[in-house]
């Protein structure tokens, strides 16, 4: 699949269905780290900076996993961009709480 197909899929996907379609995306060898991070905003990646320990054990391990992927660059940047979902207080609260900057710009 490319990449419009994967975000259009993702874009219409219920989160009340699990994970495994997320999952599906994230290993398309189309997902780019503005995907990524896009799946790791609309998973609640702000709610993991907040209080990682929140949250049902299938939902901390898959976000746990998706940060640790994009850490390690996992996901290669692209044409795609994305604009992070964050608000100047919220990116300053967690520059504060010194979360790495790659998720704090947009890609």
């Amino acid at each position: 699949m490319d990449y419009s197909m994967l975000r259009q899929i993702l874009m219409t996907y219920n989160w009340n269905g699990g994970f495994e379609i997320p999952k599906r995306i994230l290993c398309e060898p189309a997902c780019d780290l503005a995907l990524a991070m896009e799946i790791f905003y609309l998973c609640d990646g702000y709610g993991y900076f907040l209080n990682s320990n929140s949250g049902s054990k299938e939902w901390l391990d898959f976000i746990s996993r998706l940060y640790g992927d994009i850490i390690v660059g996992k996901y290669h940047e692209s044409e795609n961009h994305y604009e992070i979902p964050l608000t100047e207080s919220q990116k300053l609260k967690m520059k504060e709480n010194k979360i790495p900057k790659i998720f704090l710009e947009d890609i």
